[in-house]
C-alpha cells in the first residue's frame, strides 16, 4: 500500500507519468471529495463497488487467497471481498477520514457460513459497515450476522476477542 500511496503522490504532483489505474483510483477519490460526512463515505462505498467486478482469487491469480494492492485491483478492475475492502480503506484515507476511524475487518458471515472482508468506518460516534455485497451502509450494531474476527488498521492486525468491537 505504501508503494501505491507514493504513486498517487507522484500523480498529484505531476512529477512523472500517472498510470491509468492511479488515475482511475484518484477519480473515485475525487467523487468522494464532492460530498461531506456520511454522504462522502457512501459515495466511496458505491464508487468502489461499481468499479470492481467480483472474481475469486483462484480464477484471477490461480491461488486460494491473494490480497492485491489497491492499484493492482484498479488495474484489473476485478477482485474479491478483501480487494474491495483494501481499495475502500485507501480511498477513505485519501478523502481525509482519520486513520483511527477506519478498519479493514475480517468477519464471519453466519448467514453464509464463510469469512468475509468489509470496512468499518466510524462516523458521528457510530461504526458503519461498507460491504462489496451492497450499496447500503449498515450500522455495525445492526449487522448481527457479521461476527468480527480480525481488525486491520494503521497500527497493524488485531484479533477481536468479542463481537462488541464496534
Amino acid at each position: 500500500m505504501l508503494a501505491d500511496q507514493a504513486t498517487l503522490a507522484e500523480c498529484r504532483s505531476g512529477d512523472g507519468p500517472c498510470p491509468a489505474a492511479a488515475r482511475r483510483f484518484l477519480s473515485l477519490v475525487e467523487l468522494g471529495r464532492h460530498h461531506e460526512g456520511r454522504a462522502r463515505i457512501g459515495q466511496i462505498n458505491r464508487a468502489v463497488n461499481l468499479a470492481i467486478r467480483p472474481v475469486s482469487d483462484l480464477v484471477q491469480y490461480g491461488v486460494d487467497d491473494f490480497w492485491a494492492a489497491p492499484l493492482t485491483t484498479m488495474r484489473t478492475g476485478a477482485g474479491d471481498c478483501e480487494d474491495y475492502a483494501i481499495v475502500k480503506y485507501l480511498a477513505l484515507r485519501e478523502v481525509g477520514i482519520a486513520p483511527e476511524n477506519i478498519r479493514l475487518m475480517i468477519v464471519h458471515d453466519v448467514r453464509r457460513q464463510n469469512n468475509h472482508a468489509v470496512v468499518a468506518v466510524r462516523h458521528d460516534d457510530e461504526w458503519l459497515i461498507l460491504d462489496n455485497r451492497t450499496m447500503v451502509m449498515v450500522r455495525a450494531i445492526d449487522a448481527q450476522y457479521y461476527w468480527p474476527l480480525f481488525s486491520l488498521d494503521h497500527h497493524g492486525v488485531g484479533m477481536v476477542a468479542t463481537a462488541g468491537l464496534w
